[in-house]
């Protein structure tokens, strides 16, 4: 299993060439954030279709795995996920793992991928979901391989920021700030 991390591409588009030309090189690919830059001359309107664009065709060479960022929440985040996601991509949620949503790859590669905006408390259900799934994944393994130690076959990738403030409006972290 080979599984490439980025974060912070940016909307450098040659980050996004190379990326794209190593793809077929890696079982699953993890983007963490901040695929677009609001500082950037190009407008957002015309970064984001690029972005999409670039997201699809990634998609089509290897598994996919994002979670937004800052520089990725320039819209109203759609709440019809699980979690709060920037509405340019949750349209592309049936094609990459997004915010909220939790994948295996191979059967050997659990990818959760948690909201750059999303609270505390919207991200511990979305966890426990991946947390569930690994056991059921590590009985099946088990079984089909009469007790084979789980490490020996399946790793579990969570993109996690542990004890992250709360900072919605409301929250006390928020109001002390």
């Amino acid at each position: 299993m080979r599984l490439l991390l980025t974060a912070d591409l940016r909307y450098r588009l040659s980050w996004f060439k190379w990326l794209e030309a190593q793809a077929v090189q890696y079982d699953a690919i993890a983007l963490s954030g901040d695929l677009l830059d609001v500082f950037h001359k190009e407008p957002l309107r015309r970064q984001v279709y690029r972005t999409t664009n670039w997201l699809r065709s990634l998609a089509s060479k290897s598994s996919v795995g994002v979670c937004s960022g800052n520089h990725d929440t320039i819209d109203i985040p759609t709440e019809r996920l699980s979690c709060p996601t920037p509405a340019w991509l949750a349209e592309l949620d049936p094609v990459l793992t997004i915010d909220g949503k939790t994948a295996v790859i191979r059967d050997q590669v659990i990818i959760t991928s948690l909201s750059f905006i999303a609270t505390g408390a919207q991200k511990r259900p979305i966890l426990a979901a991946g947390r569930r799934l690994h056991f059921v994944l590590e009985m099946r393994i088990r079984h089909e391989c009469k007790g084979a130690r789980l490490v020996d076959r399946v790793t579990e990738l969570e993109f996690t920021f542990q004890n992250v403030p709360d900072l919605s409006p409301s929250s006390p972290s928020a109001v002390a700030s």
